[in-house]
């Protein structure tokens, strides 16, 4: 299966946040009946990359702002703290 393209570009600081959202519609859709059908790309290709891309900025736009704070990238890297 070839790679489907979510976004083309994701800013460093929505890096976590779209990870979450990914995470999230996945384990709403995954199969988790079957270890060899357990990956995202039947995910993707059972909904389609437009449905997907949906449902992940749905799951995006749900996210509470602690959810949002815990997934602050830059948070997690000290060098970035002093740059901030």
């Amino acid at each position: 299966m070839l790679a489907q393209v979510l976004a083309g570009f994701v800013p460093l600081d929505e890096l976590l946040v779209s990870v979450r959202g990914i995470l999230k519609v996945y384990s709403e859709h995954g199969n988790r009946r079957s270890r060899m059908k357990a990956r995202l790309k039947f995910v993707v290709r059972r909904q389609g990359i437009e449905e997907f891309r949906r449902r992940v900025a749905g799951a995006i736009a749900a996210m509470s702002a602690q959810e949002r704070e815990e997934a602050e990238l830059l948070a997690y890297v000290p060098e970035a703290r002093s740059l901030s």
